[in-house]
């Protein structure tokens, strides 16, 4: 792998030079959604429907239970599915502790990539597929590898969810005028977030939550993506990628 450090912030921690990959090529991907619920019964099923119907199909799909007691245990526990892997907490650890559970149990099915989410999240059909190839093209236009790509995030009237909007970074429009549909980012929230193993088994499933949400940081500028319409509740947050 090789290396080169931020001219313009020297010592800083070496950033991978795109070369010998550190990441699975986004076409040959293997995936794990990641999906955090709580006491969400009536929009679960339709985050599940909605992740088993991407165009690049998702290896195994892990639901973190945080301790619902609407019947979730019962519903997850009653589905017949060989790609869910269903973990129940004893206790509510929140969206963060939730999500660490999950992205670890991830990388350790064996996936080479986690794709994190919570359970109001309907994400269109093709949304991961767009994500995979948006973080490539970036990693490539940038020549490095990019740590994390995100969707935009629109409720399903079109508009869109301000809370999940993404924190860019200074020289965002960088990936775009190089070609690439996407835009570079240091902050985004748990909705539609797609994570190489390299830069989890790198940096930790380390998570913080605030009193607006649950957000996950990166030392490393990652890429958000977006584009057409998606599907949720009447004021659910829903992803979208740029086609």
């Amino acid at each position: 792998m090789s290396e080169s450090e931020s001219e313009f912030h020297p010592g800083t921690h070496p950033i991978p030079v795109v070369g010998d990959p550190l990441s699975a090529a986004g076409s040959h991907a293997r995936v794990a959604a990641v999906i955090v619920t709580f006491n969400r019964l009536a929009k679960l099923p339709k985050t599940l429907e909605t992740v088993r119907a991407q165009t690049h199909g998702c290896e195994w799909v892990v639901v973190v239970n945080n301790a619902s007691t609407d019947g979730t245990r019962e519903y997850l526990d009653g589905l017949d599915d060989p790609q869910l892997v269903v973990l129940h907490l004893d206790e509510n650890l929140g969206g963060a502790g939730g999500f660490e559970h999950g992205m670890a149990h991830g990388v350790n099915l064996g996936a080479d990539y986690v794709w994190i989410m919570d359970d109001d999240c309907y994400p269109d059909p093709n949304a991961l597929e767009i994500l995979l190839e948006q973080r490539d093209t970036a990693s490539r236009m940038l020549g490095r590898e990019v740590p994390f790509a995100c969707s935009l995030v629109k409720y399903i009237d079109g508009s869109l969810c301000e809370m999940n909007n993404p924190i860019t970074t200074w020289d965002w429009p960088r990936a775009y005028l190089a070609g690439a549909k996407s835009l570079l980012i240091v902050e985004c929230t748990f909705v539609s977030v797609l994570v190489p193993r390299w830069a989890i088994e790198e940096q930790g499933c380390r998570s913080a939550s605030t009193s607006s949400g649950s957000t996950t940081r990166s030392t490393r500028s990652g890429s958000s993506a977006s584009s057409g319409p998606a599907s949720s509740r009447s004021r659910a947050r829903s992803c979208t990628t740029w086609g």
